[in-house]
């Protein structure tokens, strides 16, 4: 024994030679040293060896966990890098055998080292039937100094088998849905405490159908036990194909695991995309898909099962799939059944049932309520509002208004959300497009924002026009919700912009917007409907109808619905005149000749308030009121919506405002009441004064007064 331990020495020290080691610091120990047992140790197993630098003191420690390897029994193989400072992380180490008769994990036989120096592969036979002995060497380099080390290992050649594979079944027995079985795998050709790897797989694992524990079982007895639990495969496949394995052998073996169908116990409704189409031919979506979906009695996906779909209603030509009768879907692999619902001609709500054959009798559930809408803006159910009818934008640029759409289907419905609206103003700037949006409570609308600027009208009135593609409003005289020959129906020309806002088209004044859509047929001029319902009202400039130009085609169809507003620019200063009539007894203020609709020649002579002589008649109160109208040059406007209106009396009368401030939005002047009252001191005869201040929303005061005689 003494003689043979001075030969390992001998022999080591001439591998550290080979390496450029020695001469190693005075005490440390040497790399190589150590002879444990055959399952090896974490310092000093089986089998080590080592080499070091002399510049950095750089070294490398070699150690096997067992002196043995078999295909059953790999040895974990731990290089440990250092220098003088400690241990060296990160280095490369590379790994190989004499004759490559060891096999590495990972295959590149290469590791880097850890925060602790160490690199770890595991080292296994190349092939079941090697034998005898063979060297491991580990080498790494760092920062120019390369340093390896190496120690022998015992192969020994083993023929293991899988002799026996058992299900954990019972003959003709079927593992029920989610249950669980207890496979066992029985191995041959092992020495005697050796131990061995076996692993299970199958197809329903690799598709997470199943689970099984342990994924890897080593084995000392001969003996690997499993347990396999089914996730709902039987959904899937009859039977599950397990396949029994080796680590680092060929012996492999199959054995088929017949499954249960899960049952299925619910079906329930997903979506419905999108919740609402519209009618056939409208241009918009009319088709929708919805979606079901079936689990199990694990509330999994439940995949292969048929679904029937069938419509609740087909009024209107409504179909699924293209036709009228029930289909019938699979489940996919979510477990998910879909169909494709088409409208037809009329508005309906529609569901969509879905039946799902089970042991226990079919379950049934209902989509959510699908809409199928009319979609297209009609030309009686679109809508246009502003915030204000009068704003204070004559003597400014930059003040803000809103014009608001409504927009509805012929059946009242909103519109859907995206429809374009366009907007074009004579004077100011406006959005030149909106697009409708649904509102919390379900009302289709578009906001546009405005402001003035130049160019401004003389007369301080601005047309703004809102329009949109949609349809012609008709009487649906059958109620089929489909237009037919002869029923009544509103016949729209072109939009214009009518500058004089008097409802008719005047080359010289009016701007002409050509939107005709393609394949109409220009004809003659537009005639409006005898039919009430239908009826544009003239009373009132709409902008609706022009009666003139011929821009209409005689047929009913889609159309550029629209709607047109007038704004008033308001001055900023107030011009009060006496509306029907000087109050009793007073004399004429200074005369003004003003403009009062936009019809030519439709002028009008009005006292101004301002310097009025008002006679009380001998009574001690009284009242009178005006038109609070504002400065324009041309035209009796009102002032902008807010102005507020003060009064103040002189000594012995007292004077308030009873109506008209502030002032609300409209388009017409608006009224003012003042109401006063001498004092008792007062004597028949006397004169009084009351001051009026109107103040705009701006800021500006205009101050004027009126003397009162008693």
């Amino acid at each position: 024994m003494r003689l043979k331990t001075v030969w390992t020495a001998l022999a080591l020290s001439v591998v550290l030679a080979a390496c450029g080691g020695g001469g190693g610091d005075a005490g440390k120990a040497p790399f190589g040293s150590g002879a444990g047992s055959s399952t090896g140790g974490t310092s000093t197993g089986t089998g080590t060896g080592g080499g070091t630098t002399p510049a950095s003191g750089l070294g490398i420690t070699l150690a096997l966990s067992s002196s043995t390897v078999t295909v059953g029994n790999p040895a974990t193989v731990t290089a440990t890098v250092s220098n003088r400072n400690g241990p060296v992380a990160g280095a490369l180490v590379t790994f190989s055998s004499t004759n490559n008769l060891g096999a590495f994990t990972p295959s590149a036989g290469t590791a880097l080292t850890d925060a602790n120096g160490a690199a770890v592969v595991a080292l296994s036979p190349a092939s079941a039937s090697a034998s005898g002995a063979a060297q491991i060497t580990a080498a790494t380099a760092v920062n120019g100094e390369s340093v390896s080390a190496s120690t022998g290992f015992q192969l020994s050649a083993t023929n293991v088998a899988i002799s026996d594979f058992n299900t954990g079944l019972a003959a003709g027995a079927t593992l029920a849905a989610y249950g669980q079985t207890v496979p066992t795998v029985t191995i041959t050709g092992a020495g005697n405490g050796t131990p061995v790897t076996v692993t299970l797989n199958s197809t329903c694992l690799a598709s997470g159908k199943a689970r099984v524990s342990p994924a890897s079982a080593v084995t000392t007895t001969g003996t690997a036990t499993f347990t396999y639990t089914d996730n709902g495969c039987g959904a899937d496949r009859s039977s599950d194909t397990l396949s029994a394995s080796i680590t680092n052998a060929t012996a492999t073996a199959q054995r088929s695991l017949p499954l249960a169908v899960p049952t299925a116990s619910s079906l329930s409704f997903v979506s419905a995309t999108p919740s609402t189409i519209f009618l056939r031919g409208a241009s918009l979506a009319e088709q929708a898909a919805v979606v079901f979906e079936v689990r199990d009695q694990a509330g999994n996906a439940f995949p292969n099962r048929q679904v029937t779909l069938e419509l609740s209603t087909f009024a209107g030509g409504l179909t699924i799939e293209g036709g009228s009768s029930a289909v019938v879907r699979t489940s996919d692999a979510q477990g998910r059944v879909s169909a494709l619902v088409n409208s037809g001609t009329v508005p309906t709500p529609v569901r969509v049932r879905a039946t799902l054959a089970g042991p226990n009798g079919p379950i049934t559930t209902v989509s959510n309520e699908l809409t199928v809408a009319v979609g297209l803006p009609s030309q009686a159910n679109f809508g246009l509002a502003q915030t204000a009818a009068n704003i204070e934008g004559y003597d400014y640029i930059d003040t803000p208004n809103t014009y608001t759409i409504i927009a509805s289907d012929r059946r009242g419905n909103p519109v859907p959300t995206g429809t374009a609206i366009n907007f074009t103003a004579e004077g100011g700037q406006v959005q030149a497009s909106r697009t409708i949006a649904i509102t919390p409570a379900g009302i289709a609308r578009a906001d546009a924002a405005f402001v003035s600027n130049l160019p401004k009208p003389l007369d301080g009135r601005v047309t703004i026009v809102a329009y949109a593609l949609g349809e012609e409003s008709f009487k649906d005289l059958n109620g089929n919700n489909v237009y037919d020959a002869n029923e009544p129906f509103q016949d729209l020309g072109d939009v214009y912009l009518d500058r004089l806002y008097n409802g008719v088209y005047e080359a010289a004044n009016d701007e002409f917007i050509s939107l005709q859509l393609p394949g109409t047929v220009l004809r003659a001029p537009c005639v409006n409907s005898n039919e009430p319902e239908l009826r544009l009202d003239t009373s009132v400039p709409s902008r609706q109808l022009d009666g003139t130009t011929p821009t209409c085609n005689g047929a009913w169809g889609q159309a550029y619905v629209r709607r047109a507003i007038e704004t008033v620019l308001s001055t900023s200063a107030a011009r009060p005149v006496w509306g029907g009539g000087l109050p009793g007894g007073s004399s004429p203020g200074q005369p003004v000749i003003l403009q009062t609709t936009s019809a030519a020649g439709s002028l009008a002579s009005f006292d101004t308030v301002n310097g009025t002589v008002i006679g009380s008649n001998g009574a001690a109160a009284g009242s009178f009121s005006f038109l609070l109208g504002d400065a324009n040059p041309v035209r009796l406007n009102p002032m902008p919506a807010g102005t507020s209106v003060t009064v103040e009396g002189s000594t012995g009368v007292t004077a308030t405002v009873v109506g008209g401030s502030p002032v609300p939005s409209s388009l017409n002047a608006t009224l003012t009441g003042i109401r006063y009252e001498f004092d008792t001191a007062v004597t028949p005869g006397s004169t009084r004064s009351i001051t009026i201040r109107i103040t705009s929303p701006k800021g500006l005061t205009t101050a004027l007064g009126v003397l009162i005689t008693r």
